[in-house]
């Protein structure tokens, strides 16, 4: 599946194309890492069947020239160079794509683009001329605030849980990968880890199930030699948000030691999503088993006796079956399903040798 055919991006899309249908102008923030990514989308756009697209790189120089000699405006007197003037020359709407704006531009460019999208409101929306800015690596601090003919567009929050495992759904199947119990947790620790960041996801994805249950060496590996590509900040790439809730990105965890262990939280997380409902079944699968055997008069458990095994957790049936001396399968699965679910609710996470019993048809 093509990034930009992911249900969060391909929203973010739709809403920059029905800004541009609208007739407004746009600012397109995003982190450093991303603005690639972005440029590409808006770049496939081809003027949205709108007309023509301009391409405007900043220079450096006042903003308002750039747009001019972007036109091929011959316009040699500096003084006559105004948003005024400039939409007086303008003969056909079309839309201008500016890219290439560094740190200390983008202050002069933010007071152009509003200037000019409160100018261009004179003109009906279908004629008059948009600018779309593309802003990457500058903090949200210095963008533009919304007005009527202008949209700001930030790259925040638009990939969520669904995206990522629609990502790597499509790459399994690709590689023609069966679905199963195992497969599952892996991906959800997959998104977990990796969050927002597809480039991470497809270093994690071609890790052993072993791996992934276990993965600290693998990221602080990673972390170690590329960590210094992302700032602990939103325009850094190093923090964002992942359906509705702020997070560091787990590279930037590593680099800094992880010191509230958010990283074995992340893993349990996805552990304990994966495997707790598992856990369940084959609790339910257990007292299935004990009731193959005749079970003994009057259990107790915690001075009461016992009517319905559906209603002991796996501890209970852990003890009865030791103190009713149960076949040693039963009692080994029942030691063993217990010991896991108190580390999962301890909030520990498990390895794949600890979680195999899960995988294991009976």
């Amino acid at each position: 599946m093509e990034f930009w055919q992911l249900p969060g991006p391909a929203a973010f899309a739709r809403a920059l194309a029905d800004a541009v249908m609208e007739g407004h102008s746009v600012v397109v923030a995003s982190p450093a890492r991303a603005g690639a990514t972005i440029a590409g989308m808006v770049d496939a756009h081809d003027g949205w069947g709108l007309g023509g697209t301009c391409l405007c790189v900043a220079s450096g120089r006042p903003p308002i020239d750039d747009v001019f000699d972007a036109f091929g405006i011959d316009e040699r007197t500096p003084g006559k160079r105004t948003v005024a003037s400039l939409m007086a020359r303008l003969d056909r709407s079309c839309r201008v794509v500016v890219s290439g704006l560094m740190p200390e531009s983008v202050t002069m460019w933010t007071a152009f683009i509003t200037e000019y999208a409160n100018a261009s409101r004179s003109v009906g929306k279908f004629e008059r001329t948009q600018i779309i800015m593309l802003v990457s690596g500058v903090p949200k601090a210095l963008l533009p605030a919304q007005a009527p003919a202008l949209e700001v567009l930030v790259w925040d929050g638009w990939v969520g849980e669904a995206d990522v495992l629609g990502y790597i759904a499509s790459v399994w199947r690709t590689e023609g990968r069966a679905v199963d119990a195992a497969s599952k947790l892996a991906a959800r620790i997959i998104i977990r880890l990796a969050l927002w960041d597809f480039d991470f996801v497809d270093r994690l994805l071609p890790l052993s199930p072993a791996q992934l249950l276990a993965p600290q060496a693998f990221i602080e590996t990673i972390a170690s030699e590329e960590a210094v590509d992302l700032g602990k900040s939103w325009e850094g790439g190093g923090v964002g948000l992942f359906d509705g809730e702020e997070f560091i990105h787990s590279l930037v965890l590593a680099a800094e030691g992880d010191a509230d262990d958010e990283l074995p939280m992340r893993l349990w997380s996805a552990q304990a999503a994966e495997l707790l409902p598992m856990l369940e079944k084959r609790r339910r699968r257990l007292i299935e088993r004990m009731r193959d055997v005749p079970l003994p008069q009057n259990m107790v458990l915690d001075g009461e006796v016992v009517t319905d095994l559906d209603d002991v957790e796996l501890g209970g049936l852990t003890h009865l079956a030791r103190v009713h001396r149960f076949p040693r399968s039963i009692v080994a699965e029942a030691n063993s399903l217990r010991w896991l679910r108190n580390r999962l609710s301890h909030l520990c996470p498990v390895t794949l040798d600890e979680a195999q019993i899960l995988f294991e048809t009976l």
